[in-house]
């Protein structure tokens, strides 16, 4: 399975790649912060998640989400945020998200619906 990452922060990145590099049926195929390069990416690679930081620095990572699921066939969104404000998680949900992940307190779940999705 091909994953997308939508991530600003170096660490949350870095932890987040160690994780999900331990999961032999997954494929990083990049990591941007450009909404622009995501549309081109998906397009181009087609993965079939793509994981957004909802605190993207320039560009919200909402309406990164926004546009990825106004896609014709849209991969599935997961998206993540540091904060343990609630939300963000309810207007990702609004905009569409599969799955919303509270990090790093949830990155076991994370690495449980990724196997589940496979």
């Amino acid at each position: 399975m091909n994953v997308l990452l939508v991530l600003d922060s170096l660490l949350i990145r870095d932890r987040l790649v160690d994780r999900l590099s331990r999961l032999a049926s997954l494929t990083i195929i990049g990591n941007l912060k450009n909404e622009e390069d995501v549309l081109r990416r998906i397009g181009a690679q087609a993965p079939e998640v793509v994981i957004v930081d909802v605190h993207l620095v320039g560009a919200m990572g909402i309406e990164v989400l926004r546009k990825v699921k106004r896609l014709k066939n849209p991969p599935l969104v997961v998206t993540v945020s540091t904060s343990s404000h609630p939300q963000y998680s309810r207007q990702s949900m609004k905009e569409g998200a599969d799955y919303c992940i509270q990090l790093p307190d949830e990155v076991d779940k994370l690495t449980e619906l990724l196997e589940r999705a496979k």
